[in-house]
This record gives structure tokens, sequence and C-alpha cells, in this order.
């Protein structure tokens, strides 16, 4: 008995809680259209491909929208691959049926939401569009397009229907578990006269519901027949209430469907003045949504011309065969001949329709990029206007600086002049010698001040002063010998030499691949390093520009497979990854036949690849990233070496960014220029390309355009050129054996500083791109046989860095600008400084250990010095040897570099110098007998600096 009762508290609980407080409670389904012959509807293990707008219920402002992107979402019902409350309210839907779903927080994101774009405890609307329409009728098509697309008051109506039309229902659920507390409660009061009957095995089981669920209780006379008719009469009750619960559910779920043909002839077209008011964007999605229903609507109406067909040839062969009702046969080959004609005309009207609306779109994009494009450039212009103005602020800061300084200069000046003159004119009146003491004009004060210094001074013996002069001789003689060997030095080195064998690959495999090209060289070398370090090349220009060209001919080099595709805004998967497999299909596989698409090419080209999809980028980014594809339920690496990407024009959507990020080296590429057109004439002419070209747009005619494969290995001497093992291991090779120095540890560190604190607007770098920034370096040095980078190699980074065209120039700038200041140099000065200034002290009364260790760190500081004199005189007499035997810099971009850093270098040279010179006197002085005032006498400015207390401070 306490179990009934418990039994009875519980469903009584439930119920109440059915009617005041059950969980996803405001969920509601309506459903807007639905196919009047609607063959299958869709369940769990199901794929579907659905179309939706979402809203935010408190305000109604879209969060997302697949419309938008022209691409429906895929997945399977019953997956757990979308929210709750598109679980259950996609149940049951047939294909083409349009619901909008009110999905409350416990059935939607919960509490925490989803940011940015759904709030904690967010109750969402969600305006669903089945993407396929298999079951639509051949007589009629229905949709429903709203006049304004989803509009807000539409969707709040159907809001408050939707509560309106489930209300009922939570209370017909409310009332089935109060009943049926209700009946465990009497049959708890009913078993409370059993329990008087001694029935100990009854006892024993326990209290029951129903006698069909106990059979093993014994016949009891009386009380047995009763409970059968109480078990029954309960029975037919509830079957009662399932029955009325039933036919309330059916009443909500079926509605009537407005006819949309008759809706858009009405709507659409009789108003096209209202979607130009939203924008091109807005104009451009509708039309599509309606270019789509015309696309549906020809489908079914040529499957019905081709029934009306069969049924006419099928009346005909009925018409021969009998001779009698040869009247209705008449009559029904009329109606059907009829029905054809006019169903042949609307789809002939339609069709039109359809094409003036894909024309209008088109228009409508054009536009649109157009109006985009403008907004672009003036946006740079404005941006340039801006630094313009910056400059011309901060010079005009400072010249007024400049003038305050000489109109405060100007004011002294006239005050000495009022005085001298307010001087002369006394003495004038009164004569000199009536002046009173202690007047003096300020020339004769000046004087005395100076002879007395003088007269102070200590004077220098005989001895010391040819003591000087032998140590300055000495050192004169020292420091020409050793600039003279320097030279000489440089003179020698000349020529570096071949270098490696994979260098001597890599510069065949360059002039193979520049033939029949112009300006084109830097194209060609980033490409090559991109493919030796395994990253991936985007080349951003006008159509034209022998982008794709590159491409096929660095797949020729490899002799991998080659893959090569051209994106729109329409693009799908199936057109990168390949078509679905038909065979997996039906083993409920959904996997893909990638054979001769994107997973299994070695070297690849997209085309515009910024038109890419949601859809595409999922699983771009993972391919181009990891080099993994996900195939149904596994996932396969991917052999790809190097993928270009062109487009001509950068990424405007922040959901483009990742992709972006995934192109290491980024190059602009621009027109051939007005000097090579005549050489670009010769070759469309089919004679052979200048031997001096250096860069241009590919040969595509068939006059020699370029040589095949191993032309250029003949030339070279039989060298081979590079090869897929040689691209495979040259990267793990680099990262094993190069090593980073400290010099281009601060140079990287301090470029990327530059870059994201002091640029404006400031230029992101992603860790990611900053640590492929130093492999990239690292190969790059490998590649020309040296087992360390250089601060050369980091003139690279200004194709790795930068978001936009004009940001290369920035990076260039800042690493020229650091090889040329030359902090070391500044570094070793300021040392010197410091040890001067302890040689000093050392010399005016010192012990003899610190005397010897002062001698030490001079004789060391002379040698550093040497050495750095030699490295400068190399690098100048020589031509920046350096900087010319790296096979990544074209001829036009060592030219640039050496003209921006010789005058800077130079300098630099001639400041080393004389630091040496200052260094060898030091050290003669030291070793020099102990001579009051030697150094003073020797290194005049250096002792006035350490007088001053510089030498303290360093």
């Amino acid at each position: 008995m306490a179990c009934t009762a418990l039994a009875a508290l519980l469903c009584c609980l439930m119920g109440v809680a059915t009617a005041f407080h059950i969980p996803g409670r405001g969920f509601s389904s309506v459903t807007n259209f639905r196919p009047p012959d609607c063959r299958r509807r869709v369940g769990p293990g199901d794929v579907l491909k659905v179309h939706y707008m979402g809203r935010l219920g408190q305000n109604g402002r879209v969060f997302d929208s697949s419309l938008s992107r022209n691409q429906p979402i895929e997945f399977t019902l019953g997956a757990g691959h979308v929210i709750k409350g598109w679980e259950q309210g996609l149940a049951g839907m047939c294909p083409g049926e349009r619901r909008i779903l009110t999905v409350p927080p416990d059935l939607a994101y919960g509490e925490h939401g989803s940011p940015p774009h759904v709030p904690p405890s967010a109750t969402l609307s969600f305006q669903e569009l089945s993407d396929y329409d298999e079951s639509l009728l051949l007589d009629r098509s229905y949709v429903h397009i709203p006049p304004d697309g989803f509009g807000d008051e539409a969707a709040e109506e159907g809001l408050a229907d939707a509560e309106e039309r489930t209300s009922p229902m939570r209370s017909t659920a409310a009332a089935v578990f109060c009943f049926l507390g209700c009946l465990c409660g009497y049959f708890a009061l009913l078993f409370v006269h059993l329990d008087d009957d001694p029935v100990d095995d009854f006892e024993k089981k326990g209290a029951l519901t129903l006698i069909s669920f106990w059979p093993d209780v014994p016949p009891w006379p009386g009380q047995l027949d009763k409970l059968r008719i109480v078990a029954g009469l309960e029975l037919a009750t509830v079957t009662a209430f399932a029955g009325a619960y039933a036919l309330r559910v059916r009443r909500h779920v079926r509605e009537a469907v407005p006819d949309a043909q008759t809706y858009l002839r009405t709507s659409v077209y009789t108003a096209p003045t209202a979607p130009l008011r939203r924008g091109a964007a807005a104009v451009v999605e509708h039309q599509a949504e309606v270019v789509r229903w015309l696309t549906r609507r020809c489908h079914n109406l040529q499957r019905e011309v081709l029934r009306l067909s069969l049924a006419r040839e099928s009346e005909e062969e009925s018409g021969g065969g009998g001779g009698g009702g040869g009247g209705g046969g008449g009559a029904a080959r009329e109606d059907l001949e009829h029905r054809l004609a006019a169903r042949e005309r609307e789809l002939r009207a339609l069709a039109a329709e359809s094409d003036a609306l894909q024309a209008q779109a088109r228009a409508a994009w054009q536009s649109l990029d157009e109006r985009s494009a403008a907004a672009h450039e003036l946006e740079v212009r404005v941006r340039q206007q801006g630094e313009e103005n910056a400059r011309l602020r901060a010079t005009l800061e400072e010249w007024s600086h400049r003038n305050a300084r000489l109109e405060a200069r100007l004011n002294r000046t006239r005050e000495r002049l009022d005085a001298a003159n307010s001087l002369l004119a006394r003495r004038s009146a009164a004569g000199a010698a009536n002046l009173a003491p202690g007047e003096e004009e300020p020339g004769s004060l000046l004087v005395a001040h100076a002879v007395r210094a003088d007269q102070a001074a200590p004077t220098l013996s005989q001895e010391t002063l040819e003591l000087i002069s032998r140590l300055t001789q000495q050192v004169d003689v020292a420091h020409t010998d050793i600039l003279r060997r320097s030279s000489a030095a440089a003179a020698e080195a000349g020529d570096p030499g071949p270098g490696s064998e994979l260098k001597q690959k890599v510069l065949a495999t360059v002039r193979d691949v520049q033939q029949g090209l112009l300006e084109r060289e830097t194209e060609v070398r980033l490409m090559i390093l991109a493919a030796l370090a395994g990253e991936h090349l985007l080349l951003l220009g006008p159509p034209g520009t022998a982008k794709s060209e590159l491409s096929r001919r660095l797949s020729r080099l490899t002799g991998g497979l080659y893959f090569e595709r051209l994106l729109t805004r329409f693009s799908v998967p199936e057109e990168l990854f390949g078509p679905l497999s038909m065979k997996g299909l039906e083993n409920d596989e959904y996997v893909r036949k990638i054979d001769g698409y994107l997973p299994t090419a070695e070297v690849a080209f997209i085309d515009e690849i910024f038109k890419a999809n949601s859809a595409i980028l999922n699983a771009l980014l993972t391919l181009l990233n990891e080099r993994l594809f996900d195939n149904g339920y596994q996932r396969i690496t991917v052999p790809l070496l190097c993928l270009i990407g062109a487009s001509n024009e950068l990424p405007e959507s922040e959901e483009l960014d990742a992709l972006f990020d995934r192109f290491l080296i980024r190059r602009q590429v621009a027109q051939v220029s007005a000097a090579a057109l005549p050489g670009l004439a010769r070759i469309a002419a089919g004679a052979p390309a200048p031997a001096a070209s250096s860069n241009g747009v590919a040969a595509e005619h068939s006059g020699g355009s370029h040589a095949g494969a191993g032309s250029v290995a003949n030339q070279a001497g039989q060298i081979g050129e590079l090869a897929m093992d040689d691209f495979r291991a040259t990267a793990k090779a680099a990262y094993r054996s190069v090593e980073l120095p400290e010099a281009v540890v601060d140079v990287l560190t301090a470029l990327r500083n530059y870059l994201q604190d002091k640029c404006e607007p400031p230029i992101y770098v992603s860790d990611r791109r900053f640590m492929k920034a130093v492999n990239l370096l690292q190969v790059a040095a490998y590649a020309d046989g040296r087992d360390q980078v250089n601060e050369y190699d980091c003139l690279l980074l200004e194709h790795v860095f930068g978001q936009r065209p004009d940001d290369s120039h920035k990076v260039k700038a800042f690493v020229l600008e650091n090889i040329a200041s030359d902090p070391g140099l500044q570094q070793t000065e300021l040392l010197f400084l410091g040890l001067f200034g302890r040689a000093c002290r050392v010399m005016d009364g010192g012990n003899a250990a610190e005397l010897k260790e002062v001698r030490r760190e001079a004789d060391a500081l002379a040698e550093l010095l040497e050495l750095r004199a030699g490295s400068l005189a190399m690098t100048l007499d020589g031509g920046f040897p350096e900087l010319r035997a790296s096979v990544w810099n074209s001829e036009a971009a060592v030219q640039a570099a050496v003209q921006t850093l010789t005058p800077q270098l130079a300098e630099n040279r001639k400041r080393a110098e004389d630091l040496l010179r200052e260094a060898l006197l030091l050290r003669a002085a030291l070793d020099a007998p102990a001579t009051p005032g030697l150094l003073e006498r020797l290194l005049p400015k250096r002792f006035k600096q350490f007088q001053k207390g510089i030498s303290g401070r360093v």
C-alpha cells in the first residue's frame, strides 16, 4: 500500500510540473509550408540539408544565417550534431517543408550561451527551410516566400501562434498525469480492504496496480472480479484520453499552405522597388531565393511535361487499338495536348524569368564589387593622407622648436649688443680714463679668463712630448697596416664559388622555370622556397599575370600529382574534395571519392581562393596546416607539398582571416612594365625570350615558350635540378643543422614589436607565422649552403609579415635600417669609453694588478675592433658578397638593398676605423711608462668626456 501511495503522489507531482514548469517550456514548432504530397518524413539517422535564419528572442536580431552564405547546413538527425531544439523541431519534417522553431535556453545553448553572438540564457527563433524538394507535385508547386524575406513581424506572429497552439497540448498532458495519479490513489484505497484478508503470498509480493501486471496472484473470490471491472474501466478512460490527445496533435500539425506561385506574382513582381531600399546585398539574396524557387519549378514542369508526353503516347496507342470510344479518346488527347502546351509555355516563361533574375543578380554583384573596390581605394588614400599629415605635423613641431631656440639666441645676442652699445656710448661720452672700477668690456673679460686658464695648465717636459710623438707615429703605422691587410683580404675573397650541390640545383631550377617569363624572377624564387619549406604561396594580382602558369611549372618540376580549380561564390565542397561515394551511401557511410582531387594532389593551384564559403573552409584549413583530411569517419594524411593560391583582391570578411594566415609567403604580382613590352611581343610572336630577362608573363604560344625539364641541367654542366626527394627532405635537414644567431633573433623580435606596437595601423603577426618565418629562414640558409642564418636573410620577411601590399615596404625598410645602424658598433664604443675611464684612474694611481687587467681588456677590444673594421671593409670593397651570394634575392632587389646600405655602412666603417686607432693609442699608452698628462694629450676628446662623467655613467 505504501508503494502505491508513493506512486500516486509522484504522478500528481509530474502532472503539476507538466502544467507549470516542464523542461523545455516555450519550445514550439510552427509549419509555414508543407508539400501536399509528402511521401516521406525525416527521422533519426537521415542526412538533412537545411537553410536557416536564427534570431534572438529578446530583440529579434539575426545572429546567424545560411542564406547570406548561400550554403545550407548539412548534418545527420539524431547524431547530436545540432542543438536539442533542432533535433526535436526537425523530426517529422517533409522534404521542401518550412518551419519556424522557438527554442528555449535549456534546448539551445543553456545558461552560458555561445559568445559573442548568443548571450547567456537566450531564447532563439529559427526559420528552417529544407534544401531539397524531391516530393513536390507535378500538378502544382507550392512555396512560401515573404515579400521582404524573413521579416520580424511574421516571426513574432508565428511565435505567438505557436504558443497558443502548444498550450492546449501541455494542458492535456498535465490532465493525463493527474488522472494517473488519481488512479494510483484509488488502488491504494482499494488495497486497504484487501489487507484484511489473510493472504500471506500477496503481502510478501507487495502492492500492485493492475491484475495483468502480476500473473502469479492467487484467485480471490469477489475481490478478483472487482479488480477486473475497475481495471477495464480505467483502461477505457485512458484510451479515451489518448485518442483526444492524438486528435488535438493532428489538428495542430495540419495547416493550410499558401499558393506561392500567385503570391510571387502579386507580391514580388508588382513591387520591384521594395527590395532595392535594403541595399545591393539584400537584393542579391532576395533574387537568389527567387531563382532557386524558379529552378525547382522548372524541374517540376519538365517532369510533368515528360509525364504528359508519356500519357499522350499511351492514349494514342490505346486509341489506335480500339475503334469504339473514339470521341472520348479524342477529348482526352485534346485535354492532354492542351495541358502539355500550357506547361511548355509556363516552362519557357519561367526560364526567361530565371535568366533575367540571374542577369540582375550578376549586375548587382558587379556593382557591389565595384563599390567595395572604390571604398578600399578611398580607405588607402585616406590612410596615406593621414600618414602624410602626421609627418607634416612632426616636421612642423620640429621647426617650431628650432625657431624657439633661434629666437632665444637672438634675444640673448640683442641683449649683449645693447649692453655693448650702452658701454660704447658711455665710453665715447666720458672717455676711457673715466670708467668706473670694475667696468670692463665683455671681450676683454673673456680674454683675461682665457689667459688665466692657460697659465693654470701644467707645462709638459720635452721627454713627454717626444714620447707622445713616438707613440702616435707607431700607432699610425700599425693602423695603416691593419687597414691595408683588410683591403687585401677583401680583394682576395672574390667570388665565393659555386657553393653546395643543393645550391647549384636551386640555381639550375630557377633558370629553367624562368624561361619564357618576363619580370617574374622574384615570384619563381619565392615559389621554389615555399616548396622546399613545405609552405604555401599566395599571389595577388590582376588576371593574366602568369599566376597559374607558375604553378603548372612547379608541378612539371616535381613530377607530382597536380590539381587546379577556380572557385566562385557558388562552389561546393565536391569541386575540391571529390563527390560522395554512392556505394558508401548505400552502406550508410558518408565518404568521398578523393582520387584526382585536392586530398590526393602534391601540387595544387586554386584561383580566387577567397571566394571559398564556410563549407569549404572547414576542411581546407585543416588540409593546409596539418596536412589532414576527414573522409567520413577516417582522418587521412594528404601528400600536399605546396598549394599556390591566387586572388584578384584581398579578403574582406573576418571569417577568411584564418585562410589568409595559412599562406606564409605572399607576393603582389603586377603587369609587365613598359620597358619589357617589346620582349613580351617577341615572345608572343614565337621568338625566344631575351637572355637578360629577370622577371613576366608566360609565353602561352607554342613558339618555344619554355624548355622542358632538364634543358638547363645540360647547359649548367650536368648539374641536376631539384626533384621531389629534395623538396621533401630539405626542410627537416635545415631544422636540424642551421643555427639562429643572437643578432638575427634581435632583428626578428625588434621587427615584430615594431610592426605591432609602433606602426599605424598596427600589423598583426601571429605566433604561428612568427615561428614558421624562423623555419623559412633556416631553409633559405640551408639551400645557400650555410649553417647559420645571417641578417640579410631577414629581407625575405617582407613577403612574410604584413597584411596589405604596402606593408612589405615597412618591413623591408626596418630590416635595412637595423642592419645599417649596427648596434654592435655602438655597444663597442660605449665599452671603449668605460675602459678609457678605468685607464685614467689606474694611471693616476692604481696598483699593478689592476693595470694588467686593463691592458688585457684593451688588447681584446683592439682585436674586436680590428675584426669589425675588416668585416665592414670586406662588405663594402667586395660589393656585399653575402647579399649577392644568396639564391633568393633577385638582382633588382640586391641593387636596391646595396644602394640603401652603402652610405650608412661607409659611415660605420669610418667610425670603426677611428675607434680602432683610439684603442691602439690607449693600448700604447698603457704599455708606456707612467707619465702625467699622457692620455689627455693622446686622446683629448675622450679625456673631456671622462671629465664630464660620461664614462662613469656608462
